[in-house]
């Protein structure tokens, strides 16, 4: 990743061919084939281990499952890879919010607001949630 997060063209892994699967793997999901969706990321992952995009859109795969224990592995191996790639902490932070983890949820929404402080949403989560895990100000 490049400063603040910015990251290179989402289609671009260095392969042509885990390009392609990420271009077909786009449009199985667009046309609601996740089933299909999800092989074709599965063999982009194991061919491209390093693409942090690839490990992240079948995060968003697992999630819209609800199979979140998964989402979230991928989701750690995406960070682990690009640390400030907004898309997962985003989705980490739906996540931990979604499972009750509201210490956790409300420190990926801040570490979300330092790399993207313009994300749709993350501020009033994150004063939401500051207010159920911190109590109300005096």
């Amino acid at each position: 990743a490049g400063p603040l997060g910015q990251h290179a063209p989402e289609q671009h892994s260095g392969s042509a061919t885990a390009d392609l699967l990420m271009a077909r793997a786009a449009s199985a999901t667009e046309a609601g084939r996740t089933d299909l969706a999800l092989n074709l990321l599965n063999a982009a992952v194991e061919l491209q281990p390093d693409y942090a995009e690839a490990w992240n859109r079948r995060a968003y795969l697992f999630y819209l499952d609800d199979n979140y224990t998964r989402a979230l592995g991928d989701i750690r191996r995406v960070l682990a890879l690009e640390p400030q790639h907004f898309k997962a902490i985003e989705g980490l932070a739906n996540i931990l919010q979604h499972l009750g983890e509201k210490k956790a949820a409300l420190e990926a929404y801040e570490t979300l607001l330092k790399v993207y402080p313009k994300a749709p949403g993350a501020e009033k989560a994150r004063d939401d949630l500051r207010v159920e895990v911190e109590g109300r100000g005096i």
